[in-house]
């Protein structure tokens, strides 16, 4: 069993962030969160595995009132991570075969927002 993990450093759009824009300005915003997270994909040096636990720890702010986005809203940001975790050949796809397990924990009054990625399972064997 193999452990890795990455740091995003950036608040990654809730579900009412995409519930409330047209497709063609989602379709901006999928990439331009895709290239974000990718980017710290390849910081982070991942390498490809051939199935895996996913977890993630979300860190986030509080407004002046003690408010922040709701665990549900939140947590729809690792749709982004998913793909981009494919895009980068981290993992196979992001089916049921490939990720045996997502868990989500959060942080709250984080003064360093973001989401901490962490993944547990296997490497790719070499075959030969």
């Amino acid at each position: 069993m193999i452990r890795q993990k990455f740091f995003i450093d950036a608040i990654l759009p809730g579900a009412n962030d995409v519930l409330r824009i047209h497709y063609r300005a989602y379709s901006r915003m999928k990439l331009e969160q895709d290239l974000v997270v990718r980017a710290c994909i390849r910081r982070a040096r991942m390498k490809r595995m051939e199935w895996a636990r996913v977890g993630f720890v979300w860190h986030e702010k509080t407004n002046s009132s003690g408010q922040s986005r709701d665990p549900d809203n939140i947590r729809f940001g690792s749709k982004f991570v998913m793909d981009a975790l494919v895009k980068e050949n981290i993992l196979e796809d992001d089916s049921r075969f490939f990720v045996v397990g997502m868990a989500d924990d959060f942080q709250w009054e984080s003064k360093t927002p973001g989401v901490w990625v962490h993944l547990e399972g296997e490497w790719i064997k070499n075959k030969g």
